[in-house]
């Protein structure tokens, strides 16, 4: 048995310390616990999890190589093809991820801190979760991005009890979606970052897509990169060639800590309205979304009508 004690700044430059093994190092990563302000990093045959965070469990048959394989084709490949097309990250980018405890955010941050470890492209990640004042406990958050090597920070809003409560908004989502950006937005740019990294999926682009056509009555299109002149941050989707499936798959596969929206609207949005539409037009034309992708990246505005 060896056993490595390291500062949990190096935390991200483990591979250095052990040749580059990414599965050996990734694996590590798992099995940290913590021991006053020391990473106790154990190898051995017999590997116990920490006793604060239980993910080790769906990694054990045969590894994080193996574990990551089934997700090439449907989530690192079309991660890094999004990433790449749209030249999401530049080298020294400081990236604001927010993080709301589901599974997207969560599967976003887990593939971002994969990715930089041995990208060419050096950034860093801070994880950002807006408390939305429900009175529910993140610490699952925490403790995950504590793990992980992601320093994370939580920003305390009433924004639940405003838009629930006080204003008693008949349809909350558009405020509430307004308010907490904003939050997300100002805490980004006080820590010095200049982008956010939203973890929005190809369903969620597609769902966009039929509420501006059916509820705003034009065509308008979730960008995978877009610059708030405003907040002066630009904004990046580095999963938006993903497939919902496959957050939720892979989620499920590394036993994310994924904390339950407690939102009382969740379920019952016009949001939900076309994700159920969405699941009716794959079955009835099987791939449909692939082929909404599609349009989506080859779309000619001068085929649509213009007003003389």
């Amino acid at each position: 048995m060896t056993s490595v004690y390291l500062n949990p700044v190096k935390a991200q430059n483990l591979d250095n310390y052990f040749c580059g093994n990414k599965y050996l190092v990734t694996l590590i990563l798992f099995v940290c616990n913590k021991e006053e302000s020391r990473y106790n990093i154990t190898i051995a045959m017999e590997i116990k999890p920490s006793p604060k965070f239980d993910t080790i469990n769906g990694l054990l048959d045969g590894g994080f190589i193996l574990a990551k394989r089934p997700y090439h084709d449907s989530l690192w490949k079309p991660a890094g093809q999004a990433i790449s097309a749209h030249k999401m990250i530049d080298d020294g980018d400081h990236l604001a991820i927010g993080v709301s405890g589901g599974k997207d955010s969560l599967t976003l941050l887990y593939v971002l801190n994969e990715m930089r470890k041995f990208s060419p492209v050096k950034f860093h990640l801070h994880a950002i979760t807006v408390d939305m004042g429900y009175g529910i406990s993140l610490e699952p958050i925490r403790d995950f991005c504590w793990e992980i090597g992601v320093s994370w920070s939580q920003v305390h809003t009433k924004i639940a009890p405003i838009v629930f409560d006080y204003r008693k908004e008949p349809n909350p989502c558009s405020l509430c979606s307004k308010m907490r950006n904003g939050a997300l937005h100002i805490a980004a740019k006080q820590m010095g970052c200049s982008k956010i990294a939203l973890a929005h999926s190809l369903d969620d682009a597609i769902e966009t897509f039929f509420l501006s056509l059916f509820y705003e009555r034009r065509i308008k299109l979730m960008q995978p990169v877009r610059y708030l002149s405003r907040r002066k941050v630009t904004v990046i989707r580095p999963l938006i060639y993903v497939r919902e499936k496959t957050i939720r798959n892979f989620s499920e596969s590394f036993q994310l800590p994924v904390v339950k929206n407690p939102c009382p609207e969740d379920g019952k949005t016009q949001r939900q309205e076309m994700k159920e539409l969405v699941s009716d037009l794959e079955k009835r034309f099987p791939g449909v979304r692939d082929r909404l992708l599609t349009a989506f990246q080859k779309s000619d505005p001068d085929l649509l009508w213009k007003i003389p």
